[in-house]
C-alpha cells in the first residue's frame, strides 16, 4: 500500500477524485470506466488500483469526504458525535451544514443530484444518524428509533436538495425554516381547518 503522506500519493488521489467528479458530472456512473478515470487523472490503471480497489470504492471515499466537509463544526463532525461537543441546537447544526455546503456548492450539487452519489449519501447519513439517535436521543416510545432516523434523514436530504436548487433563501433563512419544521412538527405547521 502506498504511503498516504507521500506527495505523489496525495497528488494522485486528488487527481483521481477530480477526474471522477468531472466524469460523473457528464456521464452516467455505470458508463464510467476505471480506464477513463485513470486517463483523465493522467495516471495508469495500476496506479488507480494502488489507491482504490474498485470504482465503487472511489465513489464511497468521495462521498465520505464530502460528508466530512458537510458535517464540519457540527456535533456530527467526522461522521460521529463529538465527545467534547455539548448538544448544540438543531438550528446551529443546520446553519453549519448549509454554510459548509455553500463553500463547496458544485460538489454538493453533484452529491445531491447524481443518483449513485445521492444513494451513497443517503445510506451513510441514515446509518450515522441511527447510531447517534440510539445512543443519545430519547424519543416517543411509540416511534422506533430507526424510523425516526430514516424520517429525519429524508427531510434533511430533501431540504438540502431543495435549497441547492434555488437561490432565493440564505443559509440563515433555510436553517431557521428547517428548525421550525423539526421543532414544531408538521402537524403544528399545517393547521387543519375543521
Amino acid at each position: 500500500m502506498a504511503n498516504k503522506n507521500d506527495l505523489r500519493v496525495i497528488k494522485n488521489i486528488k487527481n483521481i477524485n477530480q477526474a471522477f467528479l468531472e466524469l460523473i458530472e457528464k456521464y452516467d456512473y455505470e458508463k464510467i470506466t476505471v480506464t477513463e478515470i485513470a486517463e483523465r487523472a493522467m495516471i495508469n490503471r495500476k496506479t488507480f488500483y494502488l489507491h482504490y480497489e474498485t470504482k465503487d470504492a472511489l465513489l464511497n471515499e468521495v462521498v465520505k469526504g464530502a460528508l466530512v466537509i458537510m458535517l464540519e463544526n457540527t456535533r456530527y463532525s467526522d461522521l460521529i458525535p463529538s465527545e467534547d461537543c455539548h448538544m448544540g441546537s438543531i438550528k446551529n447544526d443546520m446553519f453549519c451544514i448549509l454554510k459548509n455546503i455553500s463553500s463547496e456548492k458544485t460538489l454538493f450539487k453533484l452529491l445531491f443530484t447524481n443518483h449513485e452519489m445521492l444513494e451513497q449519501t443517503r445510506a451513510l447519513l441514515k446509518g450515522r444518524l441511527i447510531d447517534f439517535v440510539i445512543e443519545n436521543v430519547t424519543i416517543n416510545k411509540n416511534i422506533p428509533k430507526d424510523l425516526f432516523s430514516i424520517s429525519v434523514t429524508a427531510v434533511i436530504i430533501e431540504m438540502i436538495r431543495w435549497w441547492l436548487g434555488q437561490e432565493k433563501y440564505s443559509v440563515e433563512e433555510t436553517a431557521l425554516m428547517f428548525t421550525e419544521l423539526l421543532n414544531n412538527g408538521f402537524t403544528q405547521i399545517v393547521r387543519e381547518e375543521c
